[in-house]
């Protein structure tokens, strides 16, 4: 009734007692500007998330080339996208084991031919190439061993169709193969570079075994009359003991053209072709040549 009480603090109660309040406010004002950040970055997370459906079921829609209704369409959709995945998967694996299993058996006739590794680097740096560059596709990125795969096959066949395909005799017997042999004419071991061919049917006729320039064409001591073609792979065919020359040194011929007639000329026991098949200066088997592009051609 009337009465007035005071409490008395001292200066050290009243310090504390500001120093709490400052703290509090200024916990309530970081809370809240925490709290404010969090609420623009949530918004900003449903606004992505939004256009990000408005995507999927664009795509999907796309896909089914039928607008999406409800949600229940488009878990079944997702579904049937997710078995397709599947097939495409198992499709990846199948494919991967069938290249590594045909670039072993190409690797096989390419070494039973004489195509060693260096050689096969050599062959494949020839060989012209250019274009724009392009990101890989999802289907290159789906295994991670079938772009390896995919690279070295198909450098594998570049090489192969870079490689003679056919004998330059329409019809022919071989009298000698490639390899080792008893000399025919000076007698004892002897390793023979080529095939000796001849004719089945008469038609003597010699062939361009492929398009290329010709390097050689001359009359030699031991090949008799004799042509060099060079072909745009580094690749050289030799064709000798002609009868007779129909090219010129420098001309350009193509797959198919005459370059001359079968012939006795030079170191030779009778009327045949000798062919050989050469990548810098190594010669290589034209039966497994031709035989191992036949994978390819």
């Amino acid at each position: 009734e009337g009465e007035v009480q005071y409490f008395h603090l001292t200066p050290r109660v009243q310090q504390l007692a500001m120093r709490g309040s400052i703290t509090t406010v200024a916990t309530l004002v970081t809370a809240f500007m925490v709290l404010q950040l969090n609420t623009l970055r949530l918004s900003s997370r449903v606004s992505e998330l939004e256009q990000t459906q408005e995507h999927i079921s664009a795509a999907l829609a796309i896909v089914e080339d039928v607008p999406v209704a409800n949600p229940d369409e488009v878990r079944a959709l997702a579904e049937r996208l997710r078995g397709r995945q599947d097939e495409l998967l198992r499709l990846v694996e199948t494919l991967s084991v069938s290249l590594t299993a045909e670039n072993a058996q190409l690797w096989q006739e390419l070494q039973l031919a004489g195509v060693n590794k260096d050689l096969f680097e050599r062959l494949r740096n020839a060989l012209p190439a250019g274009g724009p560059v392009d990101p890989p596709s999802f289907a290159a990125q789906v295994s991670q061993s079938l772009p390896d795969d995919l690279l070295s096959n198909a450098a594998i066949k570049d090489v192969l169709r870079s490689l003679p395909a056919r004998l330059p005799l329409d019809d022919a017997d071989v009298s000698s193969k490639y390899g080792l042999r008893r000399h025919p004419v000076v007698g004892g071991l002897d390793t023979h570079h080529g095939l000796d061919l001849v004719s089945r049917t008469g038609d003597d006729t010699v062939r361009a075994v492929r398009g290329g320039r010709v390097r050689v064409a001359a009359n030699t001591p031991g090949y008799g009359k004799m042509v060099i073609l060079s072909h745009p792979s580094g690749v050289e065919t030799l064709y000798a003991h002609l009868a007779h020359i129909s090219v010129r040194e420098g001309q350009r011929v193509a797959e198919g053209v005459m370059l001359g007639i079968v012939g006795n000329t030079g170191v030779s026991t009778g009327k045949h072709l000798h062919y050989e098949v050469r990548v810098d200066g190594s010669s290589l088997n034209p039966d497994w040549v031709i035989r191992a592009t036949r994978h390819v051609q």
